[in-house]
């Protein structure tokens, strides 16, 4: 005992220089990695939002040469970064043979400019409300195929590309990766998923020295079009909830309308495709900047830097699937609330 005593002051330096050791490489920034002018970044979803303000970023801040993939050619966003000096190629993640001349025209322009494919980032993504019962199954499939199934698909074509040039891989996750959110259940189970490939991605690839990042950036849907054509979904939703038999439209009654007009009511303040704008939150940039340059990168960069979210997510983490975990979710999604009296 008297030993263990005697060595207690070199287990507590120990202690303190692992914990100093991991702190550092948790939280610490590494030094940068220094791109040459043949480097390219692809990013997917640069029609509006993250993927634009990533566009432009990369391009004036780090000197990249840029490939974004936006949705149409024509769409404001991709006219402003033309503009800029960046190149755009068509994407819909949810067409198979869109994903396939994505790849066609990127590998072709990156091989005859003689670039190499340094940073690849799956962006892109949709988000609608509303609850998993209400949604056609083809809408929910969509948001799964521009959300994970696309992402994986596209991602798969590179492959080639990516363990050739050593390509960063970095894949903008969300919060709801962490916990699904009612009212969103499509969007957190493609975002769930899409953290699990990448974790796994990243313990797979790490031995040919691929780094695999994932970023959850925080809210910001004010400033993006990630609830793009809010009024054909609703329609959708509507037209579902019609068909229904009587009984269940009885029983969903006044919430389902209440609902549907308060989602239609918060879309009107996202971003359309014809007004595209960069996002301007500096810990957001902070965050993404480290992701694109670290030498030695986190496996995991969160942007989150409202107390709001800090605060619920922090009791999400730790509360066990209960009653009152359940409560605190539905506080703070703050959507309208259906009235239990009526099930009987």
């Amino acid at each position: 005992m008297h030993q263990i005593l005697k060595s207690r002051p070199l287990l507590y330096s120990l202690g303190s220089v692992a914990v100093l050791y991991l702190w550092k490489k948790i939280y610490g920034r590494s030094k940068p990695v220094v791109y040459n002018k043949q480097a390219v970044v692809f990013i997917t979803g640069c029609d509006t939002g993250l993927g634009y303000t990533m566009a432009i970023y990369c391009k004036d801040k780090l000197n990249l040469n840029v490939i974004s993939t936006c949705v149409s050619k024509n769409s404001e966003g991709a006219r402003n970064l033309e503009r800029h000096g960046i190149t755009v190629v068509e994407l819909d993640l949810a067409n198979d043979a869109s994903i396939a001349n994505c790849f066609k025209n990127t590998e072709s322009f990156v091989k005859n400019n003689n670039l190499q494919l340094k940073i690849f980032i799956n962006n892109a993504a949709i988000m609608t409300f509303g609850e998993f019962d209400w949604k056609p199954t083809d809408l929910v499939m969509k948001e799964l195929n521009i959300n994970l199934i696309g992402p994986m698909k596209l991602t798969k074509l590179f492959m080639d590309l990516i363990l050739t040039h050593s390509t960063r891989l970095i894949n903008i996750c969300s919060h709801c990766s962490i916990e699904t959110l009612p009212g969103l259940v499509p969007y957190g189970m493609s975002k769930s998923a899409l953290l699990a490939w990448t974790n796994g991605l990243r313990t797979e690839l790490n031995k040919y020295k691929i780094k695999v990042i994932a970023v959850i950036p925080g809210s910001f849907y004010t400033q993006t079009s990630i609830m793009s054509d809010p009024q054909y979904y609703l329609s959708m939703m509507r037209q579902n909830m019609a068909n229904r038999p009587q009984p269940i439209q009885e029983m969903y009654g006044d919430y389902f309308d209440t609902y549907i007009n308060y989602v239609d009511s918060i879309s009107k303040y996202s971003v359309s495709l014809d007004k595209p704008l960069c996002i301007e939150d500096d810990q957001i940039m902070k965050n993404i900047h480290g992701a694109l340059v670290d030498k030695d990168p986190r496996a995991f960069y969160s942007c989150t830097n409202e107390f709001r979210y800090r605060f619920y997510h922090f009791f999400f983490k730790f509360l066990p699937i209960s009653y009152l975990k359940d409560r605190l979710i539905m506080h703070f999604m703050q959507m309208p609330q259906y009235n239990t009296q009526k099930v009987k």
